[in-house]
């Protein structure tokens, strides 16, 4: 447990998930496709890549437009989720 524990990084403090995050709401294009953001961070597992944009739309900050390796990631405007 201390092990995991130990690897732990909390989102306030940075991390590669939160290098993520400020890159899709802060960095890229408002419509961006997932190899834009796997150019971005090359090292970071596509798996990884894909929840962290799963938590931004669950959150309502990312909607998506198609399906498959074209699916293309759009910010919303804040009050405008979906």
């Amino acid at each position: 447990m201390a092990e995991a524990a130990a690897g732990y990084l909390p989102l306030s403090t940075g991390g590669i998930d939160w290098a993520v995050r400020q890159a899709v709401l802060h960095e890229l294009p408002p419509a961006f496709r997932m190899r834009e953001l796997q150019a971005r961070f090359p090292d970071v597992p596509a798996g990884r890549l894909r929840r962290v944009l799963q938590s931004l739309r669950a959150a309502g900050a990312l909607r998506t437009e198609g399906r498959g390796p074209g699916t293309r990631w759009i910010r919303t405007e804040p009050g405008t989720a979906g």
